[in-house]
């Protein structure tokens, strides 16, 4: 894996220029979300309309208190709406096998509302509970979150992060992987 750089304090009421020397960025296939329409055999036709925010970039940085997260879009990202909006899903011990397809927590999951949104943790199956709130902030194509480190039980001091994360937007189906 490419190397990180060091850790970084992100303020989240402050701009996005503060994730400019923030490596490694992550980014993701450009045209995802485009309306698709296929012929199938026996005179199927498949469609999809369900694309929304096309997620091109994202970062991840922390300090002794915060993990901290961005996510960059094509256009702007699309108003808070629905329970399947922006979803950051965490896998904090890096182990398949607990949580949901090993993920043990997920934010924006329920809409988020006045630049708070809530971390939740996996209770078995496609079930969450809140856990913590989450400091959100979203303008133009951007998205910035900061989430307690105490909150995803990891150590606040003297230890290196180490986490699995996905960022997913207007799934269809949502427990079904």
């Amino acid at each position: 894996p490419p190397k990180a750089s060091p850790p970084k304090t992100i303020r989240i009421n402050d701009g996005f220029e503060q994730w400019h020397a923030v490596t490694p960025e992550f980014r993701d296939h450009v045209g995802e979300t485009l309306p698709r329409g296929f012929d199938g055999v026996a005179g199927r036709h498949y469609t999809n309309n369900s694309g929304r925010n096309d997620l091109v970039a994202s970062k991840v940085t922390h300090d002794a208190r915060n993990l901290y997260f961005q996510v960059r879009t094509c256009e702007s990202i699309t108003p808070r709406s629905g329970s399947n909006w922006m979803w950051l899903l965490i896998d904090a011990d890096q182990n398949p096998a607990t949580g949901w397809e090993g993920y043990d927590f997920i934010v924006n999951r329920m809409p988020p509302a006045k630049g708070k949104s809530w971390l939740e943790k996996n209770s078995g199956g496609w079930n969450w509970k809140r856990v913590s709130p989450v400091s959100v902030r979203v303008e133009g194509n951007e998205l910035q979150l900061a989430i307690p480190r105490k909150a995803l039980g990891l150590p606040t001091r003297g230890t290196k992060t180490a986490i699995d994360f996905k960022w997913a937007d207007h799934l269809q189906r949502p427990g079904q992987i």
